[in-house]
């Protein structure tokens, strides 16, 4: 395949573009009951994990800690008293695991039906998709159809449009839910104790800049890596689908060469992205 003649239609570095994101979610809209209630379950998911350390602590502060039976064992009272004290605490602490047994219990659920409903919605959408981008392949000019290769085009059908639909449905209903959840935790915090709050808050402003820097080398490692695969498939659709034609001029050693340095071109960019993550 040269790469003189056909298009390259790879964007290397594009930011946010809240009217592309418009037209995506306009694939959603059919299914924003289950979205909501999704984000929703997501959110309820998230007190959860905050009610757990909440309990743990009445747990020890009230039941393990007692000041109450503390006073009691330190006046000398009668060994009754104590032992009713103690198996009240006991009781008290019972509870409270009980308490935290059904809430985990009852979150596994609901992440559960979340992962479920987010599934299908995912699933629905992609479908509906793919289906739009065929169609729209199907009026597409010669002139277009000559120019891109195919397995190009087949990696825009498939692959590419399952990474965006997982940006679409998973990725903006975690978002939300963690805003959400950000909120509440920050509320409470401050009400807890307004001052620890804001020491906590500190280091925010280093973790930004730190995320805008690594979004920085993420995105353009991500783009490298999706245009890389496309260039794979192309070069293999157009060797499978012509091999007469490369047997007849002897180009079996040049397109393995071809292909053994796009493959390893890959390798090596998925290799960067997964060095950008681990830092």
């Amino acid at each position: 395949m040269s790469k003189a003649y056909h298009f390259d239609d790879e964007i290397h570095q594009k930011s946010y573009d809240t009217q592309i994101m418009g037209r995506l979610l306009h694939y959603v809209k059919p299914y924003i009951v289950p979205m909501i209630i999704a984000t929703f379950i997501l959110f309820i998911v998230a007190l959860f994990s905050i009610a757990a350390p909440l309990l743990m602590k009445t747990a020890l502060d009230e039941y393990m800690g007692n000041p109450e039976r503390t006073l009691l064992e330190e006046s000398g009272a009668d060994v009754a008293v104590l032992q009713q004290a103690a198996d009240a605490d006991r009781q008290g602490l019972l509870n409270v695991a009980l308490i935290i047994t059904g809430l985990f219990l009852l979150e596994a659920i609901l992440r559960y039906v979340q992962m479920v409903m987010i599934a299908i919605v995912g699933q629905k959408t992609m479908m509906s998709m793919r289906l739009g981008i065929f169609e729209h392949l199907q009026r597409m000019s010669l002139r277009f159809l000559d120019r891109n290769p195919v397995g190009r085009l087949m990696a825009r059908v498939t692959d590419d449009v399952e990474k965006i639909q997982q940006t679409i449905v998973s990725g903006v209903v975690q978002v939300i839910s963690d805003i959400l959840t950000a909120i509440v935790v920050l509320a409470f915090m401050a009400y807890m104790d307004w001052r620890m709050t804001l020491v906590i808050l500190i280091p925010v402003p280093f973790m930004m800049l730190t995320s805008l820097i690594f979004r920085h080398f993420a995105q353009r490692s991500f783009l490298m890596v999706r245009g890389k695969a496309a260039h794979i498939s192309a070069l293999i659709q157009e060797t499978i689908t012509g091999v007469i034609i490369l047997q007849l001029f002897g180009r079996e050693a040049a397109n393995y060469e071809e292909h053994r340095f796009r493959n390893a071109a890959h390798r090596d960019e998925w290799f960067r992205q997964i060095r950008n993550f681990a830092v």
